[in-house]
């Protein structure tokens, strides 16, 4: 299969190695010092391209990749929620009718792990039972590295969401406003997660936007531009016009709002602990990878899986059919 590449920083030389191991061809390598590749035959004979850049650039390349008739596995975060400022909708929502109408091909996920998205069935479970139980109350902390600069993660986001899905009481999220403060105060000093200080040594799912160096696309509002290559240092308007890493992301609702914190620190890929905290118990549930190499396997996988079909994918779809089990939706 001849895959191309779009954004080619740590993340990027990671799935080229596995996918070379795993007999596939690199076809193009696309990064912000080469956008003109975009345009070349190699790029549109691609089966698939696979994209990890930054939340300003992502919904650019994806568009691209539309123009190109280039399937693509999309694993940038902090770009999904940004409102689309033509049509009122986010940006997210505009791929998957460009999908619905013919346009394009995507798989997006906010993590390709598939640990995570093991863990993700565990989180929605989970949620389910303890939505008959309101004495406990959930809370979660994501620990990434410094370089990393959107938050909430977007693996921590999607993990809200499905509280938020699989409860009666949890009409939302917000984040805690306190970088370094582990957990929310109520659950803090309890279970779950080790505090800034203690995550030295731990690795997890890396999100796409954190690999800075690797840009390639056009800003995240600009969704009808083709060209691309914003810097790291740009993200900051993105995120500010969109509320990506911000609080307001939330819904509305009479229910109680799930507090998330996060912690920037060294190199750490990433952490996500949830705890269900009650006066007399904790339950806790954390995903903890050891490297990078999780996520990129992941992608690599879904980039096989997605080559041939049409529209709008999930990871949860992928999974589905290889495990025959209906636990990840």
């Amino acid at each position: 299969m001849k895959i191309a590449i779009i954004g080619y920083g740590k993340m990027g030389h990671m799935i080229e190695g596995i996918a070379l191991e795993r007999g596939h061809e690199i076809c193009c390598r696309i990064d912000k010092d080469n956008l003109e590749e975009f345009d070349s035959e190699a790029f549109r004979g691609a089966d698939v391209a696979i994209e990890f850049t930054t939340p300003a650039t992502a919904a650019g390349n994806v568009s691209r990749c539309f123009e190109a008739q280039v399937p693509v596995v999309c694993g940038s975060t902090g770009w999904v929620n940004v409102v689309d400022p033509e049509s009122g909708k986010t940006l997210l929502e505009v791929m998957k009718e460009r999908c619905e109408n013919g346009e394009g091909t995507l798989m997006w996920a906010s993590n390709f792990s598939i640990g995570v998205n093991v863990f993700m069935a565990v989180n929605r479970y989970l949620a389910r039972i303890m939505d008959s139980f309101p004495q406990y109350t959930p809370c979660m902390v994501e620990t990434h590295h410094v370089h990393k600069l959107d938050h909430p993660s977007g693996t921590a986001i999607t993990l809200a969401e499905q509280i938020v899905a699989n409860t009666g009481r949890v009409s939302g999220w917000k984040e805690t406003g306190d970088e370094g403060r582990a957990l929310p105060s109520h659950a803090t000093k309890k279970s779950a997660g080790a505090g800034a200080s203690e995550i030295k040594e731990t690795t997890a799912g890396a999100e796409a936007s954190e690999i800075k160096e690797t840009t390639a696309g056009a800003g995240a509002s600009e969704i009808k531009e083709t060209t691309a290559g914003a810097k790291a240092s740009e993200i900051s308007e993105a995120e500010a016009t969109t509320g990506a890493g911000a609080s307001e992301i939330r819904e509305a609702g009479d229910g109680v709002l799930m507090e998330i914190g996060h912690v920037r620190e060294g190199e750490v890929p990433g952490i996500h602990t949830i705890v269900w905290d009650s006066s007399v118990d904790d339950i806790t549930i954390t995903h903890s990878a050891k490297s990078r190499g999780g996520f990129a396997l992941g992608a690599v996988m879904a980039a096989e899986w997605l080559a041939g079909k049409q529209g709008f994918h999930t990871i949860g779809e992928m999974l589905t059919e290889m495990t025959k089990q209906d636990i990840f939706k």
